[in-house]
């Protein structure tokens, strides 16, 4: 598993490898991970620790040159020769019959590939993001230089994996050589969710888990506006786990509505968890309709009612009516206002059947890594 973001690096971007590398020995694949050295002074944590993967091999080698300061993305490609040479030592003394790599970054996907090249190992590239098409482009020089090397990748691998469908018209439009992207979503692990207790709030309580900041705030300013009409009440509450944009702590003060939203900062995870288990209502504002975050696997496990702001035909809306775990509401302060009313002082959640939980069950770590061990098996050696 060629992987720079992997602990103890931080961040939200290391959890599917992580859960991938604890969950596939249970179909027969043996992770030895490949990632860079923290610099000193870096923040870290123990995230491995916490997990208890037994015996996982992790390789570091440091990254020689910021390369990444040069140019627009984060592509990290002072971390390759270092990665490289490394790679080739690790599959010559582990007997490694298949090679992992993800975007981002760009220095996983290129080492992974020169890799393949030279030992003819097989390889699966795995996408948590769009690279060149992502909603984030690079300037047109830039653009043209990435666009060669993913290319160069996509060519050299034997398996795409994505983690969400609209991914695959969009690689397919740049790369129309595609023949099969496969779907692998993100999830949850149950065992998070093992002896949780969940908390109890003295109220009743609409959560938001996760950080309020970028692409997410102009939607979370939509509802607070709604909740305008409501300032003054104490028949509820809007608990915010994370961080949260000082532009929305702004907007809270500004509208008068801070006896009804409450600011709880960041959490451990398993804590967040315990807050996710105890809130009557899970508040979702998606970054963007077509990628889901990862909160909303946890939200669907949890078994709460999730308000979604967002469209129904986004990922995160359609997955929300595939399991029947909630609603979706156009990001408009008039529709939200309503569904508001609805699920507070409404009979909606009384009426509610619950989500379809043996559905949900599939987006489990250990379902998919299974998965993910059967692509793996359909191209090793």
């Amino acid at each position: 598993m060629v992987e720079y973001n992997f602990p103890p690096r931080v961040g939200v971007g290391v959890i599917r490898a992580v859960k991938m590398a604890k969950y596939l020995p249970n179909y027969g694949w043996k992770p030895v991970v490949l990632s860079v050295k923290l610099s000193n002074g870096a923040l870290g944590f123990k995230y491995l620790d916490a997990e208890g993967i037994p015996d996982l091999k992790v390789y570091y080698v440091r990254e020689l040159v910021p390369l990444n300061r040069l140019v627009k993305r984060d592509i990290h490609l002072g971390w390759s020769p270092s990665a490289f040479l490394k790679g080739l030592k690790i599959i010559k003394n582990e007997q490694i019959n298949a090679i992992y790599s993800s975007y981002p970054f760009a220095a996983n996907m290129l080492v992974a590939s020169l890799l393949k090249r030279v030992t003819g190992i097989p390889l699966l590239v795995n996408y948590r993001d769009l690279w060149i098409n992502s909603f984030f482009p690079p300037p047109p020089l830039e653009f043209s230089v990435q666009k060669i090397m993913e290319n160069f990748v996509l060519k050299s691998s034997d398996a795409i994996v994505t983690v969400t469908p609209s991914h695959i018209g969009e690689l397919k439009r740049f790369f129309p050589f595609i023949k099969k992207v496969n779907v692998v979503r993100n999830g949850y692990d149950p065992a998070d969710f093992e002896s949780a207790i969940p908390v109890k709030f003295s109220k009743f309580t609409i959560l938001h888990a996760g950080d309020i900041v970028g692409t997410r705030v102009k939607r979370f300013i939509e509802f607070l506006y709604a909740l305008r009409e409501f300032r003054g009440t104490d028949d509820f509450q809007v608990v915010l786990l994370g961080r949260v944009s000082p532009k929305v702590r702004d907007f809270v003060s500004r509208l008068e509505i801070n006896n009804i939203v409450k600011f709880e900062g960041r959490k451990p995870h398993r804590e967040a968890i315990r807050w996710i288990l105890g809130a009557n209502v899970l508040l979702l504002v998606a970054a963007a309709e077509y990628i889901p975050t990862m909160k909303l696997y946890e939200y669907l496990a949890s078994g709460n009612f999730i308000l979604n702001i967002g469209y129904e035909w986004g990922e995160a809306g359609k997955l929300i009516s595939k399991f029947r775990a909630g609603i979706s509401v156009v990001p408009d302060k008039k529709e939200i206002s309503k569904a508001i009313k609805d699920v507070v002082y409404g009979d909606l959640l009384e009426k509610w059947a619950g989500p379809d939980r043996k559905g949900i069950e599939e987006l489990s770590w250990p379902k998919l890594a299974e998965k993910l061990a059967s692509i793996l098996n359909s191209i090793a050696r």
